[in-house]
């Protein structure tokens, strides 16, 4: 296991904190959400997603469906509005990529 710095950390929990609360938030209501799902969902693995939605505060602590704890949608939400994270759109702009024909060499691009 790498092992990152603190400031590499904080970069980090930004970016997972702000990737978790776009995709719970935008999960149907009534689905329930599992560290899995995120997972499959943001491949964050579940050390480090369980430790982000802790410093976010948005877990409580409660049995529910064989869990010891929830994701508490209207923390997330009220995290996000306070981060003022964008939760609709992803921030990657897919058309901002420019592909490069493949039989091109660097020294073309020039």
């Amino acid at each position: 296991m790498i092992a990152l710095s603190d400031l590499g950390r904080i970069a980090y929990t930004h970016y997972w904190s702000q990737t978790l609360a776009r995709t719970i938030l935008n999960t149907p209501s009534k689905k329930t959400v599992t560290v899995h799902d995120l997972r499959e969902k943001t491949y964050i693995v579940p050390e480090d997603i369980i430790a982000t939605l802790q410093a976010m505060d948005v877990l409580e602590q409660r049995k529910k469906g064989g869990a010891e704890a929830v994701i508490n949608k209207a923390r997330v939400r009220a995290w996000a509005e306070r981060n003022k994270v964008n939760v609709k759109t992803c921030p990657v702009d897919p058309d901002a990529f420019v592909t490069r024909d493949a039989s091109r060499s660097a020294s073309e691009d020039g």
